[in-house]
């Protein structure tokens, strides 16, 4: 009688902590949504209520973790700047995808490697050791070729974990197209300063003739001399009208 009041009594206990394994078992292998039936409100039972309640708990701490990650991931995909995190090691944490692309690097190659290894650029490495060094922000412009020319406008800032500094943050723009439009620019401004240079200089230098060669005297050079200085002066006039014309549209556009 004895052994089998005890067998009845251990099954009781037996029973629903074998449920409270196979539940915490499904827990670990991720499948939230498990809740553990108290059966009894016993010992056994208030430990199941407990055990559901922190299951609830865990379940709402990692989705809003999931949904911050997933919130994170959005945010430096949309980024149309590179944006490179690093520790204190110069090991990669974060890298987003225009950061990638400028920098050639296949997604999920940069994960735990060293910054040389992902970007052959000695330059932005002496550049993230300023900013570690400096403890502060700095901004530089780094011209890289690979073959082609590349402006890249550097921003740099420690990372700081509380009150250390454990690494370092870079964000930065492909100035390219920016750096030919400047070229560009500064190219057509020799080129004006050159053309609004030739009509002038003929100007003066028939004027001087006129007034200290004596060609006012002169009829025919006289009437000559003012033809190319009309001429010129309309060729001069034609050039600031273009000008002009350019200003408005850039104004407009």
């Amino acid at each position: 009688l004895a052994l089998v009041l005890g067998f009845v009594f251990t099954r009781r206990i037996t029973r629903p902590l074998e449920s409270m394994a196979r539940g915490l078992e499904r827990l670990e292998r991720g499948e939230f949504g498990v809740r553990l039936d108290p059966g009894s409100d016993d010992e056994v039972g208030q430990l199941a209520r407990t055990l559901n309640r922190v299951e609830e708990r865990l379940e709402s701490t990692i989705a809003s973790l999931t949904s911050q990650r997933n919130e994170r991931e959005a945010i430096l995909a949309s980024m149309v700047e590179g944006l490179i995190a690093l520790d204190g090691d110069d090991r990669v944490l974060v890298m987003n995808a225009a950061a990638r692309q400028v920098l050639g690097v296949a997604e999920g190659d940069e994960d735990g490697r060293m910054l040389l290894e992902v970007a052959r650029y000695p330059q932005l490495v002496g550049f993230v050791q300023q900013v570690r060094e400096s403890g502060r922000s700095l901004a530089v412009e780094l011209i890289v070729r690979d073959p082609r020319p590349r402006y890249l406008d550097l921003h740099g800032a420690p990372l700081r974990m509380g009150d250390a500094a454990t690494g370092a943050v870079v964000v930065f723009n492909v100035e390219t197209r920016l750096r030919k439009l400047e070229e560009v620019r500064k190219e057509f401004v020799a080129n004006v300063s050159h053309e609004l240079k030739t009509p002038i200089t003929s100007i003066k230098g028939f004027v001087e003739t006129l007034l200290d060669g004596g060609a006012l005297d002169e009829p025919e050079s006289a009437r000559r001399f003012l033809t190319i200085i009309a001429r010129q002066s309309d060729r001069l006039a034609a050039i600031i009208d273009d000008l002009l014309y350019l200003s408005r549209l850039e104004y407009e556009e």
